[in-house]
């Protein structure tokens, strides 16, 4: 019987992809002096911001950029965030309901997350939340995961992380917890690679839509 649950952020309960992109593309452009392209940016492989400028840019310029990101990150935010998944706010409020405890880990900033955090209020205080920030690790290690089932002192076998990348798959796999593949987000080519890369494990609940999650809990 799970006892509690662990949702990824973006992607999963939220739609950042497209504040990223903007938020990305304009702090290179002031970095590289020029405008930059959307496959530009993907040639340079986005990943989570502290990761990716610190590759990108070097320690030098690191703090200096990474607070253009952030200012970029929240100025566009009125426009380029796309909000909370439809059922989302439904479902964690049955899950409290159920007397589970829910946590949030991901590998956005702790900044970041807390921009998008103050514009979304209906989804309500989490018991723990780990970002980049708080932990050595991030994923795809498990050790924010670890640390939920050490603080909740609840074995792994009572624990589900929801998320929709296999850097969210890839923690539990190490640690032995059930995944939830949150499918909401992809489209039917993105669904069925993500489905194929986990085929061959059987701790694996695939979610369509968020309602889905509260048939197996």
């Amino acid at each position: 019987m799970k006892k509690a649950v662990i949702f990824d952020f973006d992607g999963t309960l939220a739609d950042t992809y497209q504040l990223y992109v903007r938020a990305f593309l304009l702090t290179l452009e002031d970095f590289y002096g020029k405008p930059l392209s959307f496959q530009d940016l993907v040639e340079l492989r986005p990943r989570p911001e502290k990761i990716f400028f610190k590759e990108v840019v070097g320690e030098e310029r690191f703090a200096e950029i990474i607070q253009k990101f952030l200012f970029y990150y929240e100025r566009e935010q009125n426009d380029k965030f796309e909000g909370l998944y439809p059922g989302i706010v439904e479902v964690v409020s049955e899950l409290r309901q159920r007397s589970l405890r829910l946590g949030i880990v991901t590998t956005k900033s702790r900044e970041a997350y807390q921009i998008n955090r103050r514009i979304t209020p209906e989804l309500g205080e989490f018991d723990l939340e780990y970002t980049f920030d708080e932990v050595t690790k991030p994923k795809p290690h498990p050790q924010a995961l670890q640390f939920c089932l050490e603080k909740w002192n609840i074995s792994k076998e009572e624990c589900l992380f929801i998320g929709d990348t296999m850097a969210d798959y890839q923690p539990t796999l190490r640690c032995k917890m059930d995944f939830g593949a949150a499918l909401w987000s992809k489209n039917d080519e993105e669904e069925r690679l993500f489905r194929e890369q986990m085929s061959h494990t059987e701790h694996v609940h695939f979610f369509r839509t968020p309602a889905d999650i509260l048939q197996v809990l």
